[in-house]
């Protein structure tokens, strides 16, 4: 058998899983994007020095929270994200508004 033949046999005994749905259910089960528009909010906002550093720090302190909801010693939210970012979105109404406003 040669290297074509063997190639495509492989290919034959596989589903094919598109690439970019991997990454998306990787992103979405991982909560990946959240994590880095978390980070990024918090670094906008604090402005740190070092925000390498920050952004270590804010992890751990991440980290510390998920294994005190999973040691049962605080109340359980949705997820560390949304308690810290829990204000409602505005709605489409409120954004016509504010962006006429601003123009």
């Amino acid at each position: 058998m040669d290297l074509q033949a063997f190639k495509q046999q492989l290919s034959l005994n596989r589903e094919y899983e598109d690439p970019n749905q991997l990454a998306k259910k990787y992103i979405e089960e991982h909560q990946i994007f959240l994590l880095f528009q978390h980070l990024i909010a918090k670094v906008v906002h604090e402005r740190p020095e070092e925000p390498l550093a920050f952004m270590q720090q804010e992890i751990r302190q991440l980290r510390e929270n998920r294994s005190k909801l999973e040691n049962g010693t605080e109340v359980p939210y949705r997820n560390e994200f949304e308690q810290q970012h829990s204000s409602p979105r505005p709605t489409s109404t409120e954004m016509r508004s504010a962006l006429q406003y601003a123009s």
